[in-house]
């Protein structure tokens, strides 16, 4: 219930929408195989790029951004006004010696236009066929360019409406597999009616807990507080199923597939040139972006006991009817209303500096890039647990006012408490009593960037045997990063059931030095039509992480103009950031089951659970999703990698326009930085394979007295490494023919050799084919399949365009659990050969334009449909996300827009 879709387009797919937008645009792949999509692939979440992969604006760095600068680990490529992009430069193999620490997966280079003369307006709406998720997406753009100079703005609004999963078929209800081929609607047996988990409570039938029934004679609810519950009332609670046939409670209707999110952009640039006589220009880029977007949940399903609240419902209280002390109550409280986050962050983006020529023929330039994110989110729904107690403490109706008072008549309980009504049936609990213990909380994040860069190139007087001499290019960078992330008194108190987060802050700075060097060799010989070289090297001192050094060796080769050979061999680093290092502690809750809940007695996993404190044939707590706490870690280490790519270019000259590319890559990380993963800290402590229990994995597990698991600690560590290793496939083919307009063919896949996580203790996880990654990330996101591909084919003629686009995931495998459970487990390591197939998904846009001049200038007009055929996303039962995962599949369903622009 805790985790939902960002609901926003990954980063493939801002590219591909780019064109769409009446930009020339130019995307120019440098050499090299892959890596850009290939490492933390989960990251492009739409919301914020992979931290892997470093996204430059004009070749200067981007303040991070996301769901809190800390608390988010990327830069929000929807910070960049479409309308001012010219083109986009994808280095797909690590970058680190030019680039810096980040671009280990690649770096991704967003170039915006140097000029604009004129005035260009865009308007886009669309919804989805299933009548929500309404967009609108408005920009503007002016400008005016001469030879002393240029100045552009751009200014944008974007609304999007979110969607509920209960207005998806696939999503309305959580799904359960039993791995025979049945799949069963399941939910939360926290339900607004209440339950107690006590067995066999005189006067009532045999059971192992109970639940008010509002349907029986005499028992409809009452929202007079002064009314005592009835314990006739009370029947066995059926957690068999959903109603009718049962008492789980389906929250997915209140929880949201795609995030409503609103945005306002503005972007300015411009230069100058300073003299007539000196080559100086001075320019400067800005940006602001204020983004509102909200989170909702169903009402909060307050847990007393069974790995919850640690407090008792007294026998004396007023609306207890039973007179037993109970220590396992569970109540989704629907009159505190929804749980709701609402969020805002405020990015803004300053750069200034000169350029110019050097006597010699060097260019040169400096640049100053400051960069700040506020974010701030308002938390609503959730309860104040110390208040709690007294709230279910003894109480007593006062007969001087008639109310019903916390506390009993010799010792009243002041402060405003108001006793809280858990057993009368959904709509009895008091508003009073839920102004008493709902809380409204407030945390603020903030991060900073300010950096110094001076960087020149140009010409070398050596010439080899090739018609170009050798080039360099040199530079030196300065930065500072530093951030915040503080939460308000009563979360980092541990008061909010939401979670506790501790306030923390941080900051560090590095000087960096590199040089590129670019070796034209031979050309325009027999056998040698080109053959070049590069090499580059950085050098960089961290403040927290002292000195080191990355270097990387490219080659290219062409025998004959048709084909070229290229190949890189690279190492990287990657410094933590302030999110890695400065988060404060926070709880969430993932997919994740206590491996004690049910045990043979006497066997491997009993004994391990009982030498922990669990009793014999098992706790019995039956939770699907546990309490983790995640956070920074100012002790990470710097990530370290190795990367090699070959690959070969075909452009055969006999046909014109028509290129394949086929390149092959290798990336070796060590010390990778993440979260552990509940499910594999669980089973380090609780092995069942005969291995011997991680003394360090039980200490971050946390029972009660009732041996429930309360909380896991899993912070930020070098987890171990990651290693990934493919084939990426291109092919580009344009056809002019006379008269019947222009033809264009893209296609772009992906072969995964495979995708390892390697564990601390050496375990490695086969992602490829597998949801295993999904599984140890407590089934948030891991969909690597072997195959993975985008085609496209387009037609023009005059101002008419027509183009479609096809995106296909490949299958993969789910694999069951060591117990046989829907939640699933590891199919690298599958005892029981229960697996089920996650089959292949393939979704279909398509767009019509039409572009005309007339005085007015030029008018564009489009219309289009994304997820033509409304493929519904695969299936993956135990996925944290209502069943599938936003990633790899499109939550949005059929989605129809138009869109007009208007340049004079």
């Amino acid at each position: 219930e805790q985790i939902q879709s960002s609901g926003k387009v990954s980063l493939g797919d801002f590219l591909q929408s780019l064109p769409e937008q009446g930009a020339a645009l130019n995307t120019n792949v440098n050499n090299g195989g892959s890596g850009a999509s290939r490492i933390n692939l989960r990251g492009l979440d739409g919301t914020s790029t992979s931290q892997r992969t470093l996204v430059l604006l004009n070749g200067r760095r981007m303040i991070a951004t996301g769901t809190g600068a800390v608390t988010g680990n990327g830069v929000d490529i929807n910070t960049i006004p479409i309308a001012v992009v010219e083109r986009i430069e994808v280095l797909k193999d690590g970058a680190s010696s030019v680039y810096g620490s980040d671009a280990i997966g690649g770096v991704v280079n967003i170039i915006t236009k140097k000029s604009f003369d004129g005035l260009d307006f865009n308007a886009y709406e669309g919804r989805s066929t299933h009548g929500d998720g309404n967009t609108v997406d408005l920009s503007v753009t002016a400008g005016v360019a001469s030879d002393k100079g240029s100045f552009m703005f751009s200014g944008g609004f974007f609304d999007q409406q979110p969607v509920f999963a209960g207005d998806r078929s696939w999503s309305n209800t959580q799904l359960d597999y039993d791995w025979n081929g049945n799949v069963t609607k399941i939910g939360s047996s926290r339900v607004p009616d209440g339950r107690i988990l006590s067995p066999n409570i005189p006067g009532l039938p045999a059971g192992d807990s109970y639940t008010y029934d509002p349907t029986r004679s005499g028992c409809a609810v009452s929202a007079d507080p002064t009314k005592k519950p009835n314990p006739a009332c009370f029947r066995p609670f059926n957690a068999a199923a959903l109603p009718p046939n049962g008492d789980l409670y389906n929250f997915q209707p209140f929880n949201y597939n795609v995030t409503p999110n609103r945005r306002v952009n503005l972007f300015a640039a411009g230069e100058v040139k300073l003299s007539e006589s000196v080559p100086v220009k001075a320019f400067f880029e800005s940006s602001l972006t204020h983004r509102e977007s909200a989170y909702q949940l169903a009402p909060e399903p307050l847990i007393i006991g069974a790995g919850g609240v640690d407090v008792t419902v007294s026998k004396d209280s007023f609306y207890n009817p039973f007179g037993l002390d109970f220590t396992q109550v569970t109540r989704r409280l629907n009159e505190f209303g929804l749980r709701r986050q609402s969020q805002t962050a405020d990015t803004f983006r300053a750069v200034g500096g000169l350029n110019g020529q050097l006597p010699f023929g060097w260019s040169w330039d400096a640049a100053l890039i400051y960069g700040h994110t506020d974010w701030a989110n308002i938390n609503q729904g959730n309860i104040w647990q110390t208040r709690l107690q007294n709230a279910v403490g003894p109480s007593f109706l006062d007969p001087k006012t008639n109310t019903v008072t916390c506390g009993t008549a010799a010792a009243p309980i002041g402060g405003g408490c108001v006793p809280l009504n858990l057993f009368g049936g959904a709509g009895s609990i008091n508003p009073a009593a839920a102004k008493y213990l709902g809380i409204t909380t407030v945390s603020s994040v903030t991060n900073e960037l300010t950096s110094v860069q001076l960087n020149t190139a140009g010409e070398l007087p050596v010439t080899l045997l090739a018609d170009r001499p050798l080039g360099l290019a040199v530079g030196y960078e300065y930065r500072f990063e530093q951030g915040s992330d503080t939460p308000d008194a009563i979360t980092a108190g541990g008061e909010d059931s939401n979670g506790t987060r501790v306030a923390t802050g941080g900051n560090f700075h590095t000087n960096e030095v590199y040089a590129e060097l670019s070796i034209p060799i031979a050309n325009h010989l027999p056998g040698v039509e080109n053959l070049e070289a590069t090499a580059s090297a950085r050098v960089f001192d961290y403040s927290n992480f002292g000195t080191d050094y990355t270097y990387k060796f490219g080659g290219r080769y062409s025998p004959l103009s048709d084909v070229t050979f290229r190949g890189t061999y690279s190492t990287a680093y990657r410094a933590p950031n302030v999110a890695d290092l400065f988060t404060g502690n926070f709880d969430n809750f993932p997919t994740a089951s206590d491996p004690c809940s049910v045990t043979t007695p006497g066997s491997q996993l009993d004994q391990n659970c009982v030498a922990q404190g669990v009793p014999s044939g098992g706790s019995g707590q039956t939770d699907t999703q546990l309490r983790v706490t995640n956070g920074g870690n100012p002790r990470l280490k710097p990530e370290t990698a190795k990367t090699y790519t070959v690959g070969v270019v075909l452009e055969p000259s006999m046909v014109k326009s028509l290129s394949f590319t086929v390149d092959y890559y290798h990336i070796d990380i060590t010390n990778a930085i993440s979260t552990q993963g509940a499910p594999f800290i669980l089973n380090q402590c609780y092995p069942s394979n005969g291995a011997t229990p991680n003394p360090a994995a039980c200490a971050a597990i946390q029972r009660d007295n009732q041996s429930f698991i309360t909380r896991v600690t899993d912070l930020s560590s070098n987890v171990g490494g990651l290693k990934t290793a493919g084939v990426d496939i291109g092919a580009r083919y344009t056809i002019p023919t006379e008269g019947f307009g222009r033809f264009g063919f893209t296609f772009d896949g992906n072969f995964l050799q495979y995708f390892d996580q390697i564990q601390p203790d050496g375990t490695v996880i086969h992602g490829r084919g597998n949801f295993d990654i999904g599984q140890i990330n407590g089934g948030i996101q891991g969909v690597y399949p072997t195959f993975k591909a985008l085609g496209g084919v387009a037609w023009g003629l005059g101002g008419l365009g027509v183009g479609g686009t096809v995106h296909y995931t490949g299958n993969i495998k789910q694999c069951a659990a060591a117990d046989g459970t829907s939640t699933g487990g590891l199919c690298s390591n599958n005892p029981l050969h229960m697996e089920r197939d996650v089959g292949a998904y393939a979704s279909i846009d398509a767009v019509v334009s039409y572009a005309f001049k007339s005085t007015a200038g030029t008018t564009t007009l489009a219309a289009g449909v994304n997820n033509l055929f409304d493929a519904a996303p695969r299936l993956i039962y135990g996925a944290l996300e209502p069943n599938s995962d936003p990633t790899a599949y499109d939550f949005m369903g059929r989605f129809v827009y138009v869109r007009i622009g208007q340049r004079l």
